[in-house]
């Protein structure tokens, strides 16, 4: 008896009376292997055949990708980062994604998984933190698994200014001379303080124009 694998050759006990026999062998690696049983008499007769068998064991899956493992700042509180799939040597394997501790877990806090999606609990600032780290576990239908830490990136947008306008002004009719009003906005904001930007202002007249020789200016 050969089966197939490297194993070598081994005897055969059989039924004398049902002219059966059994086989037993344990496979160390998936694949389809050729197995030879030789039947041989007293009178050095003998007859041979094969028979194909395929063996599939079930293999721990190698890897986990997420696509992509990005996300814009401001985004809505539990927004998809990404998909999350497994690289798998046993071709149609159930996967189960979790979040695990370990090496690479720092932000686990801060994000779920649904079924396949990662999603971000919190919305995402760029300016205070521009990236996370997660740590995934995929586990098969055999409870064999794989983890992998992901570093999740923020993406910086390029957001609105901003300033807070200062108090209404009352000036004397009749005023001819330029005016200057102090402290009209403050806590300016550029909107991103990651990188350097031009702001200008300007103003208009919502109503009462008229009383205005020339338009108000900013400088």
């Amino acid at each position: 008896m050969d089966y197939g694998d490297g194993s070598g050759t081994e005897s055969l006990s059989m039924n004398q009376g049902a002219k059966t026999f059994a086989l037993s062998h344990t496979y160390t690696a998936s694949g389809t292997f050729t197995v030879s049983v030789t039947l041989s008499d007293d009178d050095g007769g003998s007859t041979a055949d094969t028979y194909a068998i395929t063996v599939l064991l079930d293999s721990a899956p190698t890897d986990i990708t997420l696509t992509p493992a990005s996300i814009a700042e401001n985004n809505a509180p539990n927004a998809t980062v990404g998909t999350l799939a497994a690289v798998d040597p046993d071709p149609g394997q159930w996967h189960y994604f979790a979040l695990v501790t370990g090496t690479g877990d720092a932000d686990n806090g801060s994000f779920t998984i649904a079924g396949t999606s990662l999603k971000l609990t919190p919305s995402a600032d760029f300016e205070t933190k521009s990236s996370y780290e997660v740590r995934v576990r995929v586990t098969d239908a055999g409870a064999l698994f794989f983890e992998k830490p992901f570093a999740i990136t923020i993406r910086n947008a390029n957001e609105m200014p901003g300033f807070i306008k200062g108090s209404a002004q009352t000036h004397p009719i009749r005023t001819t001379g330029a005016q200057n009003i102090p402290g009209w906005a403050t806590a300016i904001d550029d909107g991103d303080s990651t990188v350097s930007q031009v702001l200008s202002f300007n103003s208009s007249v919502i109503s009462g124009g008229s009383i205005f020789a020339t338009p108000p200016s900013v400088s």
